[in-house]
This record gives C-alpha cells, sequence and structure tokens, in this order.
C-alpha cells in the first residue's frame, strides 16, 4: 500500500517563484543607474553592476562598506573611519537624506550631491542625483539607494544657460 500526493501545484509555484527571482535579479543588475541595498548602519549588503563599473569594481566585500567608501568620496577618505566620519560628512546632502529616511521611513527623491571621488587613482567631480527608500527584505528594514551620475546634464545646462546669455548680449547690441 502507498500513498500519493498531487505536487503539481507545489512544482507550478517553484517555477514561478524561480522565474520571478531570476527577472528581478536581472533587472536589478541590468538597471540604468547605479542601486545598491543598505542595512541599518547605512553599510552595503548589495550593489549593482552600474555601481561597481563607476567604481571600477570596489565590491563592498572589499571592506569598502559605507557608500562614501565604494564611491572613493574623498571626504570618506580623509578619516580613517571612512563615510560618515570626515569633517565634511555631515553637511553631506547624500548622508543627510540617508539618515532622514532610516529614522522617520519617509523615501527621498532626486537629492542632488557633488562629490569628489577617487576613481582609479584619479580625482573626479561628480554630480549625483539620489532617490532612496526603505523596503522590507525578509523582515528586516532596508535602504534601497539609486544614483544616477547627472554630471554631463549638468554641465549642459550650463553651456545652455551661457549660450542664452550670450545670444541675449547680441540682441542687447
Amino acid at each position: 500500500m502507498g500513498t500519493v500526493q498531487d505536487i503539481t501545484t507545489q512544482k507550478h509555484a517553484a517555477v514561478a517563484l524561480h522565474r520571478n527571482e531570476t527577472e528581478l535579479s536581472t533587472i536589478y543588475e541590468h538597471a540604468p543607474f547605479m542601486m545598491c541595498l543598505l542595512n541599518e548602519n547605512r553599510e552595503i549588503e548589495r550593489a549593482n553592476r552600474a555601481l561597481m563599473e563607476l567604481t571600477r569594481g570596489t565590491r563592498p566585500e572589499d571592506g569598502h562598506r559605507r557608500p562614501g567608501d565604494v564611491l572613493g568620496c574623498l571626504n570618506a577618505l580623509d578619516d580613517p573611519a571612512g563615510c560618515g566620519a570626515g569633517p565634511h560628512c555631515p553637511a553631506c546632502p547624500l548622508r543627510v537624506a540617508l539618515v532622514e529616511t532610516l529614522k522617520t521611513g519617509q523615501p527621498q527623491s532626486r537629492v542632488e550631491a557633488l562629490l569628489s571621488l577617487v576613481i582609479n587613482g584619479a580625482r573626479r567631480e561628480v554630480r549625483v542625483s539620489a532617490s532612496m527608500a526603505l523596503v522590507r527584505v525578509e523582515g528586516k528594514a532596508k535602504l534601497l539607494l539609486c544614483l544616477e551620475d547627472i554630471t554631463a546634464r549638468k554641465q549642459l545646462e550650463v553651456q545652455f544657460l551661457q549660450a542664452q546669455k550670450m545670444e541675449a548680449v547680441g540682441q542687447l547690441a
């Protein structure tokens, strides 16, 4: 004598779950902007490919756990304690928004910051636009941080304003 149990529904659910996990992981890794997941101590637990491309492979697992450390922020490099401990860190709009989101749970969007980064040994000024939201992963609060390098866009805006000024001066002359 034996027992037979129909597990067709469970198999379909497992296949659907795997498909969803694969799809979300693919979206995360191929997003056209930098994304990372932070814990309650503002340490990076996971970063997508776009962030790793900007930092040329500096991974959170390499001991660079906070966003400023991974990005190579000069302010984070000024202090041995790293990101959040430098003399200019308390005024960093990115840090202020991260702390506020963790404290209140309210998402922040389009927080702009000019960061002085060291990438491959060279100093580079990068203007970023950041958005962040508190999410729950397996019951734990995590912070999803999305960054976009808007340096080129800001430079074009400045050039456009300069061209408008020159046009106005030309019309007055």
